[in-house]
């Protein structure tokens, strides 16, 4: 289950408004400890790995992803950081949704889709890791993490697999506070267009495709939460593993 987040005792500047406050206090407040899995040896010499299939080598397995998640974490701060900073700099309007995005509306952008690709990089990450602990699916090239936390994983943990499937399947709904609804099925499907149609950020009237593009507020606001609650995961569990295996 998600860890409740704990209050920030980071003080934020007292100009900026309540909504730039919120989603900066719940980036703040997803902090790795750098110093899981690190093993020493005749106390000055760090063990960098070890293969096999005992129990050693698959805390080695848990240590190779907990080290792509903190250098993933890092670039998702760097970016969200820049993605607020330009979102928040330019009121929006609604006739600007028709028009050319400015600089720096473009900013917002390009630091946004950046931080949305690499959040689903971190759910990636999560499923990987629970293969290794359930040995559920033998090729990791072929795990999907929705379709493997939903379903593969109910054989081996039913209630934690109900977890993410309730979060990935709920109801879009914004009238929930402080966070929405619905936040990982609608950036799942805005990942999904800027993969494989057009960009979710150009407003488009054609057959191919009609979609007026939104404020990055909007999108910036469901990013931040969905990334706080894969990191929550990823914490729990990396926390739970290495109680496990002191």
């Amino acid at each position: 289950m998600n860890k409740p987040i704990k209050p920030n005792r980071t003080r934020l500047e007292d100009n900026e408004n309540e909504e730039i406050r919120y989603l900066k206090n719940l980036i703040l407040n997803v902090e790795y400890d750098n110093t899981q899995f690190e093993f020493w040896w005749d106390n000055d010499k760090k063990i960098i790995g070890a293969l096999g299939s005992n129990s050693l080598g698959k805390v080695f397995e848990y240590k190779s992803i907990f080290d792509t998640v903190i250098a993933t974490d890092e670039a998702i701060k760097k970016s969200l950081k820049c993605a607020i900073e330009y979102a928040y700099a330019e009121e929006p309007t609604f006739s600007g949704l028709f028009q050319e995005p400015s600089e720096t509306e473009k900013k917002a952008i390009y630091y946004t889709e950046n931080a949305v690709f690499r959040t689903i990089i971190l759910w990636d990450m999560l499923a990987q890791l629970n293969n290794i602990k359930h040995g559920l699916v033998k090729d990791i090239t072929k795990i999907n993490y929705v379709g493997f936390l939903k379903n593969n994983l109910k054989k081996a943990d039913e209630n934690q697999s109900r977890v993410y499937k309730e979060y990935f399947d709920e109801k879009d709904d914004m009238s929930t506070t402080p966070h929405w609804k619905g936040n990982h099925k609608y950036l799942k499907s805005f990942r999904n267009q800027m993969a494989h149609r057009n960009s979710p950020n150009v407003t488009t009237m054609s057959n191919y495709s009609s979609k007026l593009r939104l404020p990055m507020r909007f999108v910036l606001k469901r990013l931040i939460e969905d990334y706080c609650v894969v990191s929550n995961f990823l914490m729990n569990f990396f926390n739970e593993v290495e109680i496990a295996t002191d």
